[in-house]
This record gives structure tokens, sequence and C-alpha cells, in this order.
């Protein structure tokens, strides 16, 4: 699986390729909302995150 995260304006501020753990750190976002996507095999899934 891949992790994309894109903050609201579009931009791309992480990218993790051939993930093989079960959590991503993301403790280095800035607080405000972030789209995760998640792309595994053909299946691709859209996550909202608010990080506080």
């Amino acid at each position: 699986a891949s992790i994309e995260v894109y903050n609201m304006g579009g931009s791309k501020v992480m990218d993790i390729d051939n993930l093989m753990e079960n959590h991503i750190d993301i403790s280095n976002l800035d607080n405000g909302l972030y789209i995760i996507r998640i792309v595994s095999g053909n299946e691709t899934k859209n996550v909202k995150l608010e990080v506080k």
C-alpha cells in the first residue's frame, strides 16, 4: 500500500511508498485538515484527518 497526505490547499505534504507498518508518523504535520489517500492494488480510499 502507499499513502499520500494532502493539505486542504491540495499540496502533497507526505508520500509513503510500500507501507509495511500499520501506522504512519504525523507528528510533523501542522494543525489543520488533511486528506489521506490510501492506494492498495487497484483500490483507492480517501480519508479526511484533522490534526489538533
